[in-house]
């Protein structure tokens, strides 16, 4: 009922040169264990998100001045991705919450995605990869559910001053993420080890976090993966971004006779935002 006003942006997936100083990863390539190759820059747009911050502190000032009080981050890899939900806003706002996140049940132990828990004494986002195999697996006794449940998928709410509290943070330094994988390079794919800045990295300087488990086949549909993969292909999200324009057209009280193969239905959404307005 109060309002708010909150600034729209996307965690794309862009490149900036890395003159301009908006250095978030390195990574170290080499054929050779033993000969390490140049250190390589590029940018990895999770953490770029608050480098820019650090770099151009000016940009945390701007929102304050023009009246706006938070963020809402969205990741454009998700095609079920909800902008501006305000169902979830206004959760975070009257919550007070300076920082907020969607998360959905993992699917399965083996899923590649970060997971909230708490690290020393506070909540944070925990990758995939640093999870072991029996923590990644691992089940709460009194449900037989996953221990780590809420896998985070990076659709977040920050507050404007809470944007200025990471400004000083990063200011200060911060680690980085230790990924082991295949490189490219001009004599084809070596080992390699890449130093990784995450967007929820500053999460546990927060004093108050605000979680909204929502329903997957509404909220998180990723393309991750090439086409003929077993998940989060062009494909998949395709088919769970027409199967809840389905769901909501026989929620709305519509018969669909669908042809065969064909997952559901394409409602705009310059017609609907979440499903609501069908029945006319």
């Amino acid at each position: 009922s109060s309002r708010m006003t909150t600034l729209v942006c996307s965690q794309a997936r862009c490149r900036f040169s890395s003159r301009g100083g908006f250095l978030a990863s390195q990574m170290m390539a080499s054929s050779s264990w033993k000969r390490p190759a140049p250190l390589l820059k590029r940018l990895m747009a999770m953490g770029v998100c608050f480098w820019r911050c650090t770099n151009l502190g000016c940009w945390i000032c701007w929102p304050r001045r023009v009246g706006v009080e938070s963020v809402d981050c969205y990741c454009v890899d998700n095609l079920l991705a909800r902008i501006g939900d305000p169902q979830f806003l206004g959760y975070c706002h009257s919550q007070g919450a300076e920082v907020g996140a969607r998360v959905v049940a993992r699917a399965h132990a083996q899923e590649k995605v970060g997971v909230f828990a708490t690290r020393g004494g506070e909540l944070s986002v925990v990758e995939y990869s640093e999870l072991t195999p029996e923590q990644a697996s691992a089940c709460d006794p009194n449900t037989g559910e996953l221990q780590f449940k809420w896998s985070n998928i990076c659709m977040h709410y920050f507050s404007v001053s809470w944007l200025q509290k990471v400004h000083a943070h990063l200011a200060q330094g911060t680690a980085y993420h230790i990924a082991r994988k295949q490189i490219p390079s001009k004599d084809g794919p070596v080992q390699g080890i890449k130093l990784e800045l995450f967007i929820f990295d500053p999460f546990p300087i927060a004093n108050k976090v605000a979680l909204m488990e929502v329903a997957r086949s509404e909220h998180f549909a990723p393309v991750k993966n090439a086409r003929g993969s077993a998940s989060d292909t062009p494909d998949t999200a395709r088919d769970a971004f027409l199967a809840l324009g389905a769901k909501w057209l026989r929620d709305a009280g519509a018969v669909l006779e669908l042809p065969p193969g064909r997952a559901g239905v394409e409602v705009p959404a310059s017609v609907s935002y979440g499903g609501e307005g069908l029945r006319s």
